[in-house]
C-alpha cells in the first residue's frame, strides 16, 4: 500500500509533500494528518527554503472526514503539537 503522504526534498532545498489518498480524495483521515505531521516535521530537520503543499490533480482535498469531525469534538481525538 501507497503511504497517503509523500516527502521530498532536492538538491536546492525545495520541499514537496504530496497528499496521495486518492480513495478518499485526500479528507483529512488521522491517517493523513499523521503523514502530514511526520512530513513536516522531517521540514523542521531539513530546513528546505520552499515547501510545496500539493494534492491529487483532481482535487487538493475534500476536507475532513465525519468520523475525525466527530472525534475531535467529543474529545476522543487530539491534534498532537509537532
Amino acid at each position: 500500500m501507497k503511504p497517503v503522504v509523500d516527502y521530498q526534498i532536492d538538491s536546492r532545498k525545495i520541499a514537496t509533500i504530496t497528499m496521495q489518498d486518492s480513495q478518499r480524495k485526500n479528507a483529512l483521515s488521522s491517517q493523513l494528518v499523521d503523514g502530514l505531521i511526520a512530513a513536516l516535521a522531517r521540514c523542521e530537520e531539513e530546513r528546505p527554503h520552499v515547501i510545496i503543499l500539493r494534492g491529487l490533480p483532481e482535487v487538493f482535498s475534500a476536507g475532513a472526514e465525519r468520523s475525525t469531525l466527530a472525534g475531535l469534538t467529543q474529545g476522543e481525538i487530539h491534534v498532537k503539537d509537532v
